[in-house]
């Protein structure tokens, strides 16, 4: 019985070559029915975005609230996890 591969990255997953890599292998061997990847939308990303025939992207907005800073990370990090489990 095959599953539904989650992968949740705080990034906008334009570069992850890794995280490709293994979502493909995983298709290419069977391992896994479908493979979801949820990240960070950002202006240059679309918010939906389909790899393969099973390999969807899927991003969610944060909002900025201070200047690009350890502080807006922990934010951005924070609302990205509770969006994720939410």
């Amino acid at each position: 019985m095959l599953h539904t591969n989650l992968h949740i990255y705080p990034s906008n997953l334009k570069n992850e070559s890794r995280l490709f890599k293994e979502a493909n292998t995983l298709l290419d061997h069977n391992l896994v029915k479908k493979i979801i990847a949820v990240g960070l939308k950002d202006n240059s990303t679309s918010k939906t975005e389909t790899r393969r025939k099973n390999f969807k992207i899927i991003r969610i907005n944060i909002r900025t609230i201070f200047k690009q800073n350890f502080l807006q990370f922990l934010f951005q990090y924070f609302f990205f996890s509770s969006n994720c489990i939410y």
